[in-house]
């Protein structure tokens, strides 16, 4: 499932901050590195977001 601009479920929850969507989505084995259509990543969502926690989690997934 994508938005209109490409981001999935886990741009939107790492966008957000929600430490446990991403975590939950990351554990259904959603692809981390997806990007959306213009070219960022949930991890760089989570960065310009200042949600370090969910940049964390993501980097810690591997």
């Amino acid at each position: 499932v994508r938005g209109p601009n490409g981001e999935t479920p886990l741009h939107v929850a790492s966008g957000m901050g929600n430490v446990s969507a991403v975590k939950a989505l990351l554990e259904l084995g959603v692809d981390k590195d997806v990007q959306d259509r213009y070219r960022r990543t949930a991890f760089q969502n989570a960065i310009n977001g200042g949600y370090y926690d969910c940049a964390n989690v993501l980097l810690d997934h591997g």
